[in-house]
């Protein structure tokens, strides 16, 4: 086995080839280009290992290489730095430290499913997001120039189309406000778009259609768990699962000091459609959730915030079990959720 580390450029990529012994056999500077790695996995003696952290180009490469090499390892760049940061810092040594990495099997990988209708479905979801993020953006905007000069708007009324007539009256630069209407009906129109296109593609995986009968989970939390998550049988068990989705604990020991608290690391984009959708499952008022909801607020006193956290968690899991063991979604008897709500909280 040759184990391959890159450092990738948008113009050009470093690489640095090492054997079993970890001896540098290939070091070398190219232009940014899948033909170029192509013909170099062709220069070598198989098998080959390739290893580049994660990046714009990431999935890019993933995708276009991924019958070129018997191993592609997309790493995790802020957990690897960590291990081989230091004084010498360059473009031709980092490849190596990746490759050295690579060998002694220090690598933690970033996950890139091997689907690439998968992959393009993914790049739609964040598309999707991000064209969310532009519409939030823009009403802050809106808001936030009404206050600039006086005008405290609480209610999302300044947003409707049949009301922006009086507030664009009451504003000193009409043709300010009018245009900042102009570009949230633009980036809601396209988000409408996406959204719709979402559940069109969404069609083409049945484990998706039984994950909406889950209360609260709507085609925008389905389709963020089930591109990211990609294949439910990369957790062992659920800890791990909601560590991922930023809902874990991490656990601080030294000596006889031990403290518990929540984890500071994971997927926050997966966190935030999972939260969303608690606030969703219990606001429905006619399922398991809104009873537990209720049970561990009024009955066990937790705090409300924590209550939710923890449904958040068992809606993961709910949909993880589904999709693990290719069941279909069955509501629970109170009592029971209730002592699984308590075993998740420990």
């Amino acid at each position: 086995m040759k184990y391959i580390g890159l450092d990738v450029h948008s113009s050009h990529i470093n690489c640095a080839v090492i054997d079993e012994q970890g001896n540098l056999i290939h070091h070398d500077c190219f232009n940014t280009s899948l033909e170029n790695l192509i013909n170099l996995s062709e220069n070598l003696k198989h098998p080959l290992s390739l290893v580049y952290e994660e990046g714009e180009l990431a999935d890019w490469l993933f995708q276009g290489l991924r019958s070129s090499f018997e191993e592609i390892v997309v790493a995790d760049p802020i957990e690897n730095r960590m291990i081989y940061g230091g004084d010498q810092k360059s473009d031709p040594i980092d490849p190596l430290k990746l490759a050295t990495l690579l060998r002694g099997g220090f690598i933690n990988p970033v996950h890139h499913t091997w689907d690439h209708h998968r992959s393009q479905f993914k790049q739609l979801v964040f598309a999707y997001h991000d064209m969310a993020k532009q519409v939030t953006r823009t009403k802050n905007k809106i808001k936030a120039y009404f206050r600039k000069q006086g005008m405290i708007i609480k209610t999302d009324s300044v947003y409707h189309p049949d009301k922006r007539a009086l507030f664009i009256n009451e504003s000193r630069h009409p043709e300010i406000i009018e245009k900042y209407y102009q570009f949230l009906d633009l980036f809601q129109n396209e988000k409408n778009r996406f959204e719709r296109t979402l559940k069109k593609e969404a069609r083409r995986y049945p484990i998706i259609g039984r994950f909406l009968k889950i209360p609260g989970a709507g085609i925008v939390t389905t389709t963020t768990f089930f591109t990211i998550v990609d294949d439910p049988h990369r957790f062992d068990h659920k800890q791990q699962l909601w560590s991922y989705a930023h809902l874990g604990k991490s656990v601080h020991q030294s000596g006889n000091y031990e403290v518990t608290r929540r984890q500071r690391k994971g997927n926050r984009l997966l966190k935030y459609v999972i939260k969303i959708a608690a606030g969703d499952a219990v606001r429905q008022k006619t399922n398991e959730f809104t009873k537990a909801y209720i049970h561990m607020v009024n009955i066990q006193h937790k705090e409300p915030k924590l209550a939710y956290r923890i449904i958040a968690r068992k809606l993961l899991t709910i949909m993880w079990t589904i999709w693990k063991n290719n069941q279909s979604y069955k509501p629970r008897e109170k009592d029971t959720l209730n002592k699984d709500m308590a075993y998740d909280l420990s």
